[in-house]
């Protein structure tokens, strides 16, 4: 009689008790909560290895997906950082304390800790993020107790998710374009500097291109040799019919004149002076030199800038909804038959266990 009277307590403790309680919250209390899903899916239009299905959708479409960006999304929608920038903006803490829920579902219910970390636990409870990984689909689930608030969770995520996504891109374009931005900047400068000396150079000895008045000089040189030899051979033609014709002096003269600009060009354009376009050639051609290699450089690194900048357009990440965020018309939790049942199995199950054990211990004492 005794052993089934302790038989009876521990049916009622472990089975009955239970039950009961599970009875009454989910059928009477438990709160109806409200499942708001989406799905999307993180791409870059830099192409990868063929796949089917969705993959090679998208591949022929000229993005490719990129699942390691997809954790990065993934993690953040389930960071702190998002739970805090849910309760600035929507008072996550108001959503989960209103007096509609019931003590055991709303956040805190006990009032005993309402800290940021104790919110951040409770938001891990009715936020899930979940990606496939054959296509690389995420999808995410958010539980509220009303539609609208579990559709503006689920909503704002998604575009904090985008926010993420664009400064991503935002700095890894900055960060690729960054160098060699100023290695353009650079070589523009080094550009500058030498063009002004350029036009110090000219603007001193005025001189526009050296090469160019010095193929000038070299032709007048040429011209006033045959002038010179043209009166060189009246002179001495006149020296051979008529050796005291007066004309003899004037052409002497004139071949003086003569000796003396040739001179004074090949002087100009060959002597040892600094005024000399010997001289000048050694500063004009430093000059030159280095502005024909400053213009390459500049024109290397403003490849390489635009290189780089459509490498940043091909690796931008896009975050691309594939399903919006419903509102859904109706409670789908808690499942109140399931839950009850569920909890009848298991208490079940223990007072079996505890039977077995209890009756394992009588024999050994007997």
């Amino acid at each position: 009689m005794l052993k089934q009277k302790r038989l009876s307590w521990s049916f009622v403790l472990i089975v009955i008790i239970p039950s009961v309680f599970s009875i009454i919250y989910f059928g009477l209390i438990a709160s109806d909560r409200y499942v708001s899903s989406s799905s999307y899916v993180i791409r870059s239009p830099q192409k990868t290895a063929s796949a089917g299905g969705l993959s090679a959708f998208l591949q022929s479409s000229g993005f490719a997906r990129s699942t390691d960006d997809a954790y990065v999304v993934n993690d953040f929608m389930m960071s702190r950082d998002a739970v805090a920038k849910l309760q600035k903006e929507l008072d996550l803490k108001k959503i989960y304390t209103h007096a509609h829920i019931d003590f055991l579902s709303k956040f805190d219910g006990m009032g005993l800790d309402n800290t940021m970390e104790n919110l951040y636990k409770y938001y891990q409870d009715r936020v899930k993020v979940t990606m496939e990984s054959t296509s690389s689909i995420s999808t995410l689930e958010v539980r509220a107790y009303s539609a609208e608030e579990a559709y503006k969770i689920n909503n704002k995520l998604l575009n904090m998710a985008e926010d993420l996504v664009n400064g991503l891109n935002a700095r890894g374009r900055q960060d690729l374009i960054r160098t060699s931005a100023t290695e353009v900047v650079v070589a523009q400068k080094r550009v500058e500097a030498i063009s002004a000396e350029l036009v110090k150079f000219r603007s001193k000895n005025q001189i526009f291109d050296l090469e160019k008045q010095a193929t000038i000089d070299l032709q007048l040189v040429s011209k006033l040799q045959d002038q010179l030899i043209l009166v060189q051979t009246q002179i001495a033609q006149v020296q051979l019919v008529t050796p005291e014709n007066p004309q003899i002096s004037i052409l002497k003269e004139r071949e003086k004149n003569l000796e003396n600009q040739i001179s004074k060009i090949k002087g100009q354009m060959l002597g040892n002076g600094n005024s000399s376009y010997n001289n000048k050639s050694i500063e004009y051609e430093r000059l030159m030199v280095a502005k024909e290699v400053a213009v390459k450089q500049l024109a290397g690194a403003m490849a390489t800038l635009e290189q780089n900048k459509n490498e940043a357009e091909r690796k931008q990440l896009y975050l691309e909804r594939i399903a919006q965020p419903n509102m859904a018309d109706a409670a789908i939790e808690p499942k109140r038959f399931k839950n009850i049942i569920s909890t009848i199995l298991i208490s079940l199950i223990l007072w079996g266990i505890y039977s077995l054990l209890a009756a394992g211990v009588r024999e050994h004492q007997g």
